[in-house]
């Protein structure tokens, strides 16, 4: 590896070498300090930034609601972060089918199989207009405020009859929550089974409101991911056969030439993947990586139930909520004797 800068310490980045990171956990973290002193450090309260917002029209049978939101959350910790990834997987509810009653089955997958795969349909209805279940689902007289009711009876007519999530029929209950369309699946085009000439499948299936928590089935999103935002350096001014070498290299199109000399004009579109550091023995390093610490590129895919707008607020009032719930067990559960033997009192963490 050749030389490279003597690099001044930021306590808000993380270094990154050829063979791995440096400055990743400090005592001077912000998040292990008093507030006076890690104001330096972190000058911005949590803040989020819409990068993009995009539906992939080429795919076929895209749901209406179903896009792809990046967003940039700015301020937090890594741990922060990650709560709220696990909020938007986990915490905002759904509707999924959680019962299936076969009265008949003469296709090759077996009830057991194909319960599964009507399970992890999506369906396009606002559960928030539904309660949760809180016991079992009674199949002769489910309760319309907790539960939905589909049916799929089909005999085929001919050989490799296929199946599809189009097939399941909402019958309506007395007394359900109104909704502005008739539930259905988000997908038409989920192949569920085949059928040979003469099989059929009649069964009833039962759908209530639920949670990631619980079972994949009910989770909003197909993806939820975040990364810590990407740090790219020019040392100097860098130009001719190195500055071409270092273009080449990038599989990231990170770099550009304007004017002569190499320019990171998408760091934000770098991999880490370290080709613009490794360099032979006599080479000098020209380029500088890092990641910052307290700010971080997330990537969410809704599966079509609710838009990704729609995810994105659902999340940060589960957030919210969270944090208001945690103040007020403290609050509660504060011990007067911390207060009486001159202790920091409860309104100095809070």
């Amino acid at each position: 590896m050749g030389p490279q800068q003597k690099r001044k310490y930021d306590p808000n980045e993380i270094v990154v070498v050829e063979h791995g990171c440096r400055d990743v956990e400090s005592l001077e973290s912000p998040y292990t300090m008093t507030a006076a002193d890690a104001g330096p450090l972190l000058k911005d309260r949590a803040q989020i930034r819409i990068l993009s917002k995009t539906r992939d029209e080429t795919r076929k049978d895209v749901g209406e609601k179903e896009e792809e939101l990046d967003f940039e959350l700015t301020g937090v910790s890594p741990a922060a972060a990650n709560l709220f990834r696990r909020t938007i997987l986990m915490e905002i509810p759904t509707m999924a089918i959680d019962l299936a009653v076969f009265y008949d089955n003469d296709g090759v997958i077996f009830d057991e199989a194909l319960a599964h795969r009507l399970g992890l349909v999506p369906l396009d209805v606002d559960a928030d207009l539904f309660e949760f279940c809180s016991g079992d689902i009674n199949t002769t007289h489910p309760d319309p405020k907790c539960v939905l009711k589909f049916a799929l009876n089909i005999t085929a007519d001919r050989d490799n009859y296929q199946v599809y999530s189009s097939d399941l029929i909402h019958i309506p209950l007395e007394g359900a929550p109104a909704l502005e369309t008739p539930p259905a699946p988000v997908h038409k085009k989920i192949l569920l089974t085949k059928l040979a000439k003469g099989q059929c499948i009649k069964c009833l299936c039962f759908a209530i409101k639920g949670t990631g928590n619980q079972h994949a089935k009910w989770s909003p999103a197909a993806c939820v991911s975040y990364k810590p935002q990407p740090i790219v350096r020019v040392q100097g001014k860098v130009s001719g056969k190195p500055a071409e070498r270092l273009v080449k290299l990038c599989p990231g199109k990170v770099f550009d030439i304007e004017d002569g000399f190499l320019q990171a004009n998408r760091p934000l579109q770098c991999t880490m993947c370290r080709e613009c550091i490794r360099t032979d023995d006599e080479e000098e390093i020209h380029i500088e990586l890092g990641l910052k610490k307290y700010s971080f590129d997330f990537h969410v895919e809704s599966i079509g139930v609710y838009p990704v707008a729609a995810l994105f607020a659902k999340a940060a009032r589960l957030y919210a909520s969270h944090c208001r719930q945690m103040i007020h067990e403290v609050e509660n559960s504060w011990p007067s004797t911390m207060v009486e033997n001159n202790d920091p009192s409860k309104e100095d963490y809070l």
